[in-house]
């Protein structure tokens, strides 16, 4: 009996944290925009490549924002500065060498601003 009592409280906890998730979900702001497919991702309103790369459905690691930026440096032009609505690429087949790279980089960037293009940023697309 005791067995079957911890089963429905984890249940019940497990259905909890469901209704949590949906309604984190729904709201407006980082982290409620969607993947449209297994390697894209809308932009909502207040999300950041750093909220993005952290969500579980893209890489589980807000360092990995660099792979993001690179997947679409033709539509991104400074990485700090992304809109709702825009529909970014997920590079799903990344190497260990290039998510070790961006994590370098996301660690090492140094101060940014938004509405500029750091030179980090620009260096780091260029493969250095």
């Amino acid at each position: 009996m005791k067995c079957l009592n911890n089963t429905i409280k984890i249940l019940g906890l497990g259905m909890i944290a469901a209704v949590i998730a949906t309604g984190c979900a729904a709201k407006k702001g980082p982290g409620s925009g969607h993947a449209t497919a297994a390697d894209h991702y809308t932009v909502a309103r207040g999300d950041c490549l750093w909220c993005i790369a952290g969500q579980s459905k893209i890489y589980g690691n807000p360092y990995l924002w660099p792979l993001l930026y690179k997947a679409n440096s033709g539509s991104i032009k400074d990485a700090d500065l992304i809109y709702p609505a825009q529909v970014l690429t997920v590079d799903r087949a990344a190497s260990d060498g290039e998510k070790g790279r961006a994590d370098k980089h996301a660690h090492n960037r140094g101060p940014w601003q938004i509405g500029v293009v750091e030179e980090s940023d620009k260096a780091y697309l260029a493969g250095g």
